[in-house]
C-alpha cells in the first residue's frame, strides 16, 4: 500500500482503505471498536427500565453514534481488505487474509441483523 502524506486525517486514510489490512483489523475493528462497545454490555432491560430522562437520552445517542460508527469501521476494513487483495494479486501473493475479513464482515453484519429481528420479535 502506499504511503500517505502526514498531512492526511486518519480518519479519511481509514474510511478509503488506505490503512493496512492488519492495523485496520486489528488495531480499529478489534481494539478501537471494542472499547467503544463496552457500555452496550452494561446495558440490560433491567437498567433500561430504571433510567431517567436524561440517562435514556444519553444512551439514544450513545446507540445512535455506536452504529454510525460500526458503519465506518465495517467500510474502511472492506476497502482496506481489497487493496489488500489487489495488491497481494498484483504481486501475486496469497490473499486469503483479504477474503477472511470479507467473511468476518459479512457474518458480523448478518449476526447484527439476526439479532435486530430477534429483539423486534420479542
Amino acid at each position: 500500500m502506499a504511503k500517505k502524506s502526514k498531512k492526511q486525517n486518519i480518519v479519511k486514510i481509514y474510511w478509503n482503505g488506505d490503512m493496512s489490512l492488519a492495523r485496520s483489523f486489528w488495531l480499529v475493528s478489534v481494539v478501537i471498536l471494542g472499547v467503544v462497545s463496552i457500555p452496550s454490555y452494561f446495558v440490560t432491560d433491567a437498567v433500561i427500565d430504571n433510567m431517567g430522562t436524561a440517562l435514556s437520552l444519553l444512551l439514544l445517542l450513545w446507540t445512535v453514534f455506536f452504529y454510525v460508527f460500526l458503519v465506518y469501521v465495517y467500510v474502511g476494513l472492506w476497502r482496506s481488505s481489497s487493496k489488500y487483495i489487489t495488491y497481494n494479486k498484483k504481486k501475486k501473493k496469497s490473499v486469503i487474509w483479504g477474503y477472511v475479513v470479507y467473511t468476518i464482515i459479512v457474518l458480523g453484519v448478518l449476526r447484527g441483523v439476526g439479532e435486530l429481528i430477534i429483539a423486534m420479535s420479542q
